[in-house]
């Protein structure tokens, strides 16, 4: 059965001779990654109500969906790492 402790900055889950960190201080990059995402959408909107902005609005829509596509990724990839137990 996996052993789990929460520490302040991790989660730590020990399985056998290895063990899976989950980090925290990667929230902020979220927020700052969702925060941005919005403000695309919003200008990218504006844009695309007006002809002759219609261009600019839908590179903008591209690169918020872009961005919503690397989301869940970056946050796999900064969520957590695997390292070998030192028993």
């Amino acid at each position: 059965m996996p052993n789990i402790k929460n520490d302040k900055n991790y989660y730590d889950l020990q399985m056998g001779k290895f063990e899976v960190f989950f980090r925290k201080k990667y929230r902020f990059l979220s927020i700052m990654n969702d925060l941005t995402l919005g403000i695309w959408f919003l200008i990218g909107s504006i844009l695309f109500l007006f002809p002759n902005t219609k261009m600019f609005g839908t590179i903008l829509f591209i690169l918020g969906s872009a961005q919503l596509l690397g989301r869940p990724i970056l946050k796999l990839i900064h969520a957590f790492y695997i390292r070998r137990n030192r028993e």
